[in-house]
């Protein structure tokens, strides 16, 4: 049987030039572990790669990047507060209790061409397409987010400042099924 005990919780994170890790906090929530952070000290159109580490021992040594977790880790984070990861413990461990448990949060910023959305040449580009989506509320036993939606409004609000997109459809919440996901793509597709 898993079980999942957190008893005594204590924080770590990486701050690395030019943005940090701040204010991680973290609760229990049945079988999830919600963990809140701020990435500041970095400019909205940045994107970063965040990925989340484990110690049972006060970090003297951490676990692999965590691998069931949603929300604000993985590519393409932009930089900005109350960022949410919600990490789905039992799915990565058979149990995990103790009074000396760290988590690691850390941020890198993408600076590759291609995954970095403002190095991108768009004035080569005659029609800019976006199709954004943000669900915060997950049909079944999942817990809401809180970030998703803004976020999506967020790289909205960045595509048609800076770069010029004036094709949009956006998809929040309930309606981001997989049919109006596959209409907005022939609806874009046709304009």
């Amino acid at each position: 049987m898993k079980k999942l005990i957190l008893i005594f919780i204590v924080h770590l994170c990486i701050n690395a030039f030019p943005q940090k890790v701040e204010n991680v906090l973290f609760e229990q929530a049945g079988k999830l572990v919600k963990i809140n952070y701020d990435l500041t000290e970095a400019q909205e159109s940045k994107f970063f790669y965040v990925k989340i580490h484990y110690s049972l021992d006060g970090g003297s040594t951490f676990s692999n990047p965590l691998k069931n977790v949603t929300g604000d880790v993985g590519n393409e984070i932009i930089g900005g507060l109350n960022k949410q990861i919600i990490w789905d413990a039992l799915k990565d461990v058979d149990e995990i209790r103790g009074n000396n448990i760290v988590f690691e949060v850390i941020a890198k910023l993408i600076t590759s061409e291609t995954e970095n959305l403002r190095e991108i040449n768009l004035t080569e580009m005659d029609n800019y397409f976006a199709l954004i989506i943000g669900i915060d509320d997950y049909l079944g036993d999942y817990n809401p987010l809180s970030n998703s939606v803004i976020d999506a409004e967020s790289i909205e609000r960045i595509l048609k400042s800076k770069y010029k997109f004036d094709n949009f459809v956006t998809l929040y919440n309930r309606q981001a099924t997989r049919g109006n996901i596959l209409n907005a793509f022939k609806e874009l597709s046709n304009t």
